[in-house]
């Protein structure tokens, strides 16, 4: 029998700080919401960037976003140097 590989994602980590003990929690993916349709999101841009440098690969950062333009994504993915995007809406 194999085992079965889990994913665990949480969503809206604040600071480096807090994405390293999620990470260290188990927490397989951090969720960085930005550019969104309906809320507010929990950090700027630059600080979701930082939050990805300080995890350092410890868990794989997500970008999650209403984006609906393929070029403007890549290019928020790129800047914020996530390995992963979960999209809401249509692309």
């Amino acid at each position: 029998m194999s085992k079965m590989a889990y994913i665990i994602q949480v969503a809206g980590a604040v600071s480096g700080a807090e994405a390293l003990l999620l990470a260290a929690c188990g927490v397989t993916h951090v969720g960085l919401p930005l550019r969104l349709a309906v809320h507010k999101p929990d950090v700027s841009e630059d600080a979701a960037r930082g939050i990805v440098v300080t995890l350092g690969g410890r868990a794989q950062a997500v970008l999650i976003t209403y984006l609906e333009d393929a070029d403007e994504t890549l290019a928020l993915c790129r800047f914020l140097g996530v390995g992963g995007v979960q999209l809401h809406g249509a692309m």
